[in-house]
């Protein structure tokens, strides 16, 4: 008898410990955690299954820049033109801060600001305001290849902005290989096709797949640390001219279009993405 209840004990305490790292059952995940020192063990390629099976339309779109207002940088987003807020500024460790709060970017518009929904699993990383790398590597970015990943959000959009001042941003770098021993990495420029998918969800709970795309060239990549433009991309776009009634999840995938280092040496290609928002919505 006292034999089964420490494996009650026991059961019961693993299973508070691991609820206690705020991961739901989709989020866990197996070996390193992305947290590799081997740069192809990074790449998190997770895809909610309703996002792959439960998808009945697929509208594509492909953005223009001056319909769409579309930016690369933050200082192209005229979203935030008059906010007098900082993109260079940041929080180390993607904790709160309400002293920045109407001073940094990522602090002030970053979705586990809008609801808490968005601060529990893998991918809070992404909604936690850190823009930038700040010496954390791995545990401050998601590492993506061409595959991706795909997002079921826990609750859906009740409401954009009416204003027309919703709109999609993420703050990404982008990056070879640079742990290979045998070729070793340098600063240079790369182009993709960026494609970021929005699902929306009908009544009878299938789902609507919008598709947008658009290429980015020139991006800087291997380049060190900054917090830049000079080092970072800022890319996104106005939400105005898609239907995003219930939106409920989320994708990004792209196609590599050009790099060097990968086309001549087959060094493996990443964007790494720190932060992504749809500032001015409400959820429920």
């Amino acid at each position: 008898m006292k034999s089964k209840m420490n494996k009650i004990v026991l059961f019961l305490t693993f299973m508070l410990s691991t609820s206690s790292c705020s991961l739901m059952l989709d989020d866990v995940y197996e070996g390193n955690a992305y947290n590799s020192p081997i740069f192809s063990e990074n790449y998190y390629c997770h895809w909610d299954g309703q996002l792959k099976n439960n998808v009945t339309s697929i509208q594509n779109y492909k953005l223009q820049d001056s319909i769409d207002q579309v930016f690369e940088t933050y200082s192209e987003n005229t979203f935030e033109r008059d906010s007098g807020l900082s993109y260079s500024d940041d929080n180390p460790l993607g904790v709160d801060d309400p002293n920045l709060y109407g001073k940094a970017y990522g602090e002030t518009r970053k979705m586990s600001r809008i609801d808490d929904s968005f601060r529990y699993g893998y991918l809070s990383k992404l909604f936690d305001g850190q823009m930038f790398c700040n010496g954390r590597y791995q545990l401050a970015r998601v590492q993506l290849n061409e595959e991706g990943f795909g997002h079921m959000f826990d609750k859906e959009v009740k409401d954009f902005n009416k204003g027309g001042k919703s709109y999609f941003a993420m703050n990404f770098k982008a990056a070879v290989d640079y742990t290979n021993e045998e070729k070793e990495s340098y600063p240079h420029f790369s182009s993709i096709e960026m494609r970021v998918s929005f699902y929306t969800k009908n009544t009878d709970n299938t789902l609507n797949q919008i598709k947008t795309s658009y290429t980015i060239k020139n991006i800087p990549t291997n380049y060190g640390e900054s917090h830049s433009e000079g080092c970072y991309r800022f890319y996104g776009f106005a939400l105005d001219g898609l239907n995003l009634s219930r939106l409920c999840g989320i994708s990004i995938e792209f196609e590599l279009i050009e790099d060097e280092l990968h086309d001549e040496y087959g060094l493996d290609y990443s964007i790494m993405v720190y932060e992504m928002m749809i500032p001015f919505t409400t959820w429920y």
